[in-house]
């Protein structure tokens, strides 16, 4: 069994791939949890290992731990809809989660007792282009953006020295860039060839397309330029700068 986190920047393709990867059969990806909620799944997970230390209590609840995990999980996760059911013969079980990378401790106690690595996808997009979403649709200042993309780089740093993680960038603007013909054939590179899925270029572009725009910025929403003030906040900030070229040499994208 595959467990996958898509993470990353928030308005950065989290749910869009998430979908896709829903298209397949083989895989059930759920939507996203409150962060206190994550780490209180994690401390529960932990005090029951604590707890179930010995004898045939400890070998039925190791048996049955990834079910319990994953089941709390979808319970709280933050939908209007019933949350998809997990079906535990399937090969690819998941979530998608805005910076789940800042809770890599949290992701490993509540699953490195079941399986050997997560599979943790990353999702990233222009510096500029994201603050931009993120202020005209949640209200972001440039100090809470800036703080966020600080914390997912310390964050990638610590995870590159646990080989319980498995990471890979996906670039929304590059995958937006592509013209149609060609989107199909990056889904199969960038998501599906990591989980060792066969799936045609052909198919990926059809559960692309079954669900595109599914997270699209309302018109109301959508803001100007960047102002000179933000530029300057942002861009002027050799220290934040000096992050930002941390995740494009760790990730190998480019984010100006």
């Amino acid at each position: 069994m595959n467990i996958i986190a898509i993470g990353g920047f928030p308005r950065s393709g989290t749910r869009q791939f998430a979908d896709i990867l829903n298209g397949d059969p083989s895989c059930i990806i759920q939507g996203e949890i409150h962060s206190d909620l994550l780490r209180s799944l994690a401390k529960f997970a932990l005090e029951a290992d604590k707890s179930l230390v010995q004898g045939r209590t400890e070998k039925a609840f190791s048996a049955r731990r990834i079910r319990f995990v994953l089941e709390a999980y979808r319970m709280v996760s933050k939908t209007n809809a019933e949350p998809l059911v997990w079906d535990f013969s399937q090969q690819n079980l998941g979530f998608k989660k805005p910076f789940a990378e800042h809770f890599f401790k949290e992701l490993e106690a509540l699953f490195s007792p079941s399986v050997d690595r997560i599979k943790l996808f990353i999702c990233l997009r222009n510096i500029e282009k994201n603050f931009l979403s993120l202020s005209g649709a949640f209200g972001y200042s440039p100090r809470k953006f800036k703080k966020g993309i600080v914390t997912t780089d310390r964050a990638l740093i610590e995870i590159s020295k646990n080989k319980f993680f498995e990471v890979y960038p996906l670039h929304l603007d590059s995958f937006i860039e592509k013209n149609d013909d060609a989107k199909g054939d990056w889904l199969v590179q960038n998501i599906f060839s990591k989980l060792n899925l066969d799936i045609a270029a052909e198919d990926a572009f059809e559960f692309y397309f079954k669900k595109r725009n599914g997270n699209k910025t309302p018109a109301e929403k959508i803001r100007g330029p960047i102002t000179d003030a933000e530029r300057k906040i942002i861009f002027g900030d050799r220290s934040f700068m000096k992050h930002v070229a941390s995740i494009e040499a760790r990730m190998g994208v480019t984010l100006r």
